[in-house]
């Protein structure tokens, strides 16, 4: 099958399907990523739609002497390198960042040539900018998919170690028990038996705090880490996660009113938030016929507290009284007592705080 070789209509298709599928594969079993609050299902049923109609554009807007096997490779990784662009911003935004200005330089310039240059034709300007946005379209796919096809093939090199690994490590994946994880983090975690969170500046509170992270997601079993940020909120409200965004905002102008404890006990809050997030992510990409398991009924309960969330400053009573605000309230004290027991062992445990036990002001 030559390259340069133009083919018909039907043929067109049949090697966008043909090609298409054999991407596909490679894809998802190397570089795929979901969509931030995607699962894995929704996410590539986006990828499906993306592919598919650049691919059709493609097929209605290429003349017959541009239907090769180039451009129909062109068209699916145009594609393709869309929604990279798109499952990748939210954890390597930099880097598709500059991925977005090498495409868009080189494209705006050309799109300013053929705008500006002189028709020496004499067709109608009508015609004329119709010609000139037909080959502008078709060469700005040819100059872009030549930048993703790059970024793809530099994605593959790094995932591929990590694809290599899954395929050929059977260990059984388990979650870190608390007591191990908290020793690996001790070093950090050893602030909170002294007065260096009163001392702290706001930045270096965040990242005492970031520690605690880091030991709750590696013994909740959650793999991607959630941002954590100082924000801005009402005072009564100590925190929040934010599904989309991945990321856990504190109160820092409220919380450095309290103990170091409430703090702790606001993050272990949210951090549950995010793995109750986690259930229902793994909840709606199971088959169906798992979702009666009663293991599975939590999260079920949890989705739809979350499709229709009462927050606190709507009805207090019917926030507090949601079952993911009452396991996360559960969870949180019980935690808080832990690190208050493994990390001041000197002291005697009458000394926490009394509010530590419940940062019910917490989302």
């Amino acid at each position: 099958m030559e390259n340069k070789k133009k083919m018909g209509y039907v043929r067109f298709i049949a090697e966008h399907i043909f090609w298409g599928a054999l991407i596909w594969l490679f894809y998802i079993n190397t570089v795929f990523r979901p969509l931030d609050s995607r699962n894995d299902f929704n996410s590539r049923f986006i990828l499906f739609q993306i592919v598919a109609i650049v691919s059709l554009f493609s097929c209605v807007q290429r003349e017959d002497e541009n239907k090769t096997l180039i451009t129909v490779l062109a068209d699916l990784c145009f594609g393709f390198g869309i929604y990279t662009i798109m499952s990748y911003f939210s954890i390597a935004g930099v880097m598709m960042t500059i991925i977005i200005v090498i495409c868009a330089v080189p494209t705006a310039a050309y799109f300013v040539y053929l705008m500006t240059a002189k028709n020496k034709t004499k067709l109608k300007l009508h015609r004329v900018l119709y010609l000139r946005l037909k080959k502008f379209t078709g060469v700005s796919i040819g100059m872009i998919s030549s930048v993703f096809s790059v970024m793809l093939a530099v994605l593959f090199l790094i995932t591929f170690p990590a694809v290599v690994y899954d395929l050929y490590n059977n260990d059984e994946a388990i979650a870190v028990p608390f007591e191990e994880s908290l020793k690996e983090n001790y070093s950090e975690l050893e602030c909170f038996s002294d007065d260096s969170w009163e001392n702290a500046s706001r930045e270096n509170k965040i990242e005492m705090l970031r520690a605690v992270c880091r030991v709750e997601a590696e013994t909740l079993g959650i793999e991607e880490l959630p941002g954590l940020k100082d924000g801005k909120m009402n005072e009564n409200k100590l925190g929040y996660y934010d599904g989309a965004e991945k990321t856990i905002y504190l109160n820092l102008d409220s919380l450095e009113k309290y103990s170091r404890w409430i703090a702790v006990n606001t993050l272990c809050h949210e951090m549950y938030h995010t793995y109750q997030h986690r259930l229902v992510e793994f909840y709606l990409s199971s088959d169906k016929k798992f979702r009666k398991l009663e293991v599975m009924q939590k999260a079920n309960i949890y989705m739809h507290e979350f499709m229709d969330y009462n927050p606190a400053e709507d009805d207090y009573g019917k926030y507090y009284n949601q079952h993911c605000e009452e396991d996360a309230r559960e969870y949180a004290s019980a935690r808080t007592v832990k690190y208050y027991s493994c990390i001041m062992k000197s002291l005697p445990h009458s000394d926490i705080p009394a509010n530590a036990r419940s940062a019910s002001s917490s989302e």
